[in-house]
């Protein structure tokens, strides 16, 4: 009677560690997956220029950007200043066209030296 017992006790150990090593290596698998797109993610972070307007001025930067997520949303990587002026300069236009340009400009050298 204690040998059935024993066999028994021996195969739902065997079973419960056979499962419990799959569920790892399916685990670890995905763990490597979204770890390599990732990585891939970075290797294609680009720079892009944005700009924002709070407490009375206007800023351009420079971000460099890594799309693709999950969620489809862009993660900024990185943030570097470009540009900066009042809200009340009478030449903001000018000088939002002009900077944005420059900024464009200067995100496509940097994306060069990258790539």
């Amino acid at each position: 009677m204690l040998v059935p017992l024993l066999l028994v006790a021996v195969l739902v150990v065997a079973a419960y560690w056979a499962v419990t090593q799959a569920n790892r290596a399916r685990s670890g698998r995905a763990e490597r997956q979204v770890a390599a797109r990732r990585a891939q993610e970075l290797r294609q972070a680009r720079w892009k220029p944005a700009h924002r307007q709070a407490d009375g001025r206007t800023e351009v930067v420079l971000q460099r950007v890594a799309g693709g997520a999950a969620d489809g949303e862009v993660e900024v990587l990185e943030e570097r200043p470009f540009d900066s002026w009042a809200d009340e300069d009478p030449m903001w236009e000018a000088r939002f066209a002009e900077s944005m340009a420059n900024a464009r400009h200067r995100c496509e050298l940097m994306n060069a030296e990258e790539s």
